[in-house]
């Protein structure tokens, strides 16, 4: 035990140290457990019982982990016989576990999970003893920080040599907090950029009357950029989320100041979740932003709405920093001419 303990304690110590953004995660859990081949007898038998744990775990991928545990797995009446012996165990059975955990998204915020490792046992009086470990689950992401998991486990051929081929079977609810998440900060609104061509020098006089100034020649207003991110949104929503309509209120201002001003609103998603998903997904929340303006009465012909879904990222995926800033909604006016 001495020897698994000092091995979490070295994974643990390492994962700590570069974190702080986003890649370690503690989380507790409880369920049901049960025992195979427990009892070589009926009586005095429980092979079933309540329990739970804690855990801790390190992202050194974005879809890989290192997972490191204990499990209380409850108090368990077994028996068996050694040789012309007849022994009985009636305790608590607890365990250490340690194991890689390869994550697999299936939507935005659900995705499957697999480890496969090793767990310490330690039951009763007897020498501890190293079992194999495998698990499968699935997660759902609640927001940017907290995880629910539903998870199936199963340590098999426990306390060799005392109670054989004795297996432990788990079903567990967990809930882990992930540190470092990073909350996204409304973008400063750029102001609006505008070219005038310098007027020409007027004609020399040389009536005594003075000829008319011409009219002033149209200039071209150059592109204008606005870029709202996730915050705008609900988790896994397209539609707006509340407050958020301030943002838009320069955008109306300029559109209904010039009529003859057109919008490409595009919408885009983080690489999470399945292809057709996030393309679906990054149209609707286009189409949101189209929608609160044709509210505040700019006509829906002036707007040209599309989704680029997980195609044109900013930055790498890699991290829960750079997903963010990839979730995002552009919007462009293009050049136009107008009369000041």
């Amino acid at each position: 035990m001495k020897k698994l303990a000092v091995a979490i304690s070295a994974i643990l110590g390492v994962s700590v140290a570069p974190l702080a953004n986003a890649e370690f995660y503690l989380g507790g859990k409880l369920g049901q457990t049960w025992l195979d081949d427990s009892c070589a007898v009926s009586s005095p038998c429980d092979d079933d019982s309540m329990g739970g744990g804690i855990f801790a775990g390190y992202d050194l991928q974005e879809n890989v982990a290192i997972e490191a545990g204990y499990d209380r797995l409850g108090d368990f009446q077994s028996n068996f016989t050694d040789g012309l012996t007849s022994v009985e165990v009636d305790d608590h059975l607890d365990i250490f576990t340690l194991a890689p955990k390869f994550h697999m998204p299936l939507t935005e915020n659900l995705g499957a999970y697999l480890k496969l490792g090793l767990a310490w046992i330690d039951y009763g009086s007897y020498d501890d003893d190293f079992s194999p470990l495998a698990a499968i689950g699935g997660e759902y992401a609640l927001s940017d920080s907290w995880v629910a998991r539903l998870e199936y486990q199963h340590v098999n051929d426990m306390n060799e040599g005392i109670i054989d081929d004795m297996d432990a079977n788990s079903v567990f609810f967990g809930l882990a907090y992930k540190f470092g998440s990073a909350v996204a900060q409304p973008m400063p609104e750029p102001e609006p950029v505008v070219m005038v061509e310098e007027e020409p020098e007027p004609t020399p006089v040389i009536q005594p009357e003075p000829e008319p100034e011409p009219e002033p020649a149209p200039v071209l207003e150059t592109k204008i950029f606005k870029e709202f991110g996730v915050e705008l949104f609900d988790t896994n929503s397209a539609d707006l989320a509340d407050g958020s309509e301030q943002y838009f209120d320069w955008l109306v201002g300029v559109m209904k100041k010039y009529p003859q001003a057109e919008a490409e609103i595009v919408g885009h998603t983080d690489s999470r979740g399945s292809e057709a998903y996030n393309q679906t997904l990054s149209e609707k929340r286009a189409q949101a932003v189209a929608d609160y303006l044709i509210q505040n009465g700019i006509e829906a012909s002036r707007l040209t709405v599309s989704g680029a879904g997980e195609s044109l990222p900013k930055v790498s995926n890699d991290t829960a920093e750079g997903r963010m800033q990839n979730r995002r909604v552009e919007v462009t006016i293009d050049e136009f001419e107008y009369q000041e």
